[in-house]
This record gives C-alpha cells, structure tokens and sequence, in this order.
C-alpha cells in the first residue's frame, strides 16, 4: 500500500503548519464563561467536546495565558454555552480583547443555574459544569467538568468556525438509519 499518495510535506509540523492544518476542522462555537471573585468571565471557543454521557461530562481548552483559564481553576465550575447563527456578534465580542471583561456581559441575557457560572439565556444550548480535573498540556488547559444542570433551546440551528470565519450550516445530513 502507498501512504505517500495524496500526502503533501511530512516532514517536522510547525505551529503555523499546524494551526492551517486545523483550520480545515470545522468546529462549534461556545462560549466558556465562569463567575470568580463577584466578577464574571468569559471567552470565545471551539474547543469543547462530550466526554461521557454516564455521568454527563464536558472538556474545554483554554489558552492558560487567558483571564479565564485561570478564573476557571479558581471558581471550580464553567457554563458552555452553545451558539447559534444570531450569536455572531457576540462570539466576536468575547473572542475581542476588551479593556473591561466585564464589558462582554452587557451584551445578552445572562442567568444562572446550579454552579453560578454565567448562562446565555438564548444560547441553543448550555451546560452547568462543576470541574472534577485539570490538566496541563502546552499552552493550553484541559479542564473536565461534571454537568449539573443544562438548559436548551428548541432551536437546531448551529454556529460553527472554519478557514478563519464564523460559518452558519446550511443543511444538516441525517446520516442513514
């Protein structure tokens, strides 16, 4: 069998090499959010996957350089808060470095549930995550939070990041039974 077939450079992976590499996964747009010191926190991300569903437990990635990396370790406890299509604008504004994080919030309707972790009340989903592990790798955090509570719209429409830009699906496949 020949591996090289349709294969480019396989030599050393750089950052950059990697990071367009990775522009061609297409990826949920979230926003990780916590409460920490009476002040809340938030971020722009795409990394967020399901971890188990016994019991019910998300991972999130954050850059450890990052306010909320570190608000999060200190609070114990993260919403992820799923967007749709007319979220756009407010996943710029928490992807944006503002002078006042707290500036981010003034935009949207924001609740609370189980853990006091930020909600977006039009968000199509959110999770309520108490953080049960930490870890370290590269530049980034892992952090692996229990679900306590989660809300949900009855909307199936779904924001998603590819090649740089915010892409709204146009059709989602059912794939066949």
């Amino acid at each position: 069998m020949d591996h090289s077939a349709g294969q480019q450079d396989l030599t050393e992976c750089s950052r950059d090499d990697f990071r367009m590499a990775m522009r061609k996964l297409i990826g949920g747009v979230a926003l990780i959010c916590t409460n920490s010191g009476n002040r809340p926190y938030g971020m722009t991300a795409t990394a967020v996957c399901s971890v188990s569903a016994d019991p019910p437990t998300l991972l999130v990635c954050l850059n450890r350089k990052g306010s909320t990396c570190s608000a999060v370790s200190e609070s114990g406890a993260f919403s992820v808060n799923l967007l749709g299509p007319e979220n756009v604008e407010l996943a710029s504004t928490f992807a944006s470095a503002p002078a006042d994080l707290q500036d981010r919030f003034s935009v949207g309707e924001w609740t609370m549930l189980k853990t006091g972790a930020p909600i977006l009340q039009n968000s199509s989903a959110s999770f309520d995550c108490e953080v049960v592990e930490e870890l370290d790798s590269g530049s980034h955090r892992i952090f692996i939070g229990q679900v306590r509570a989660v809300s949900r719209s009855q909307d199936d429409k779904a924001l998603g990041y590819f090649a740089g830009g915010f892409v709204i699906p146009a059709q989602l496949l059912q794939a066949p039974a």
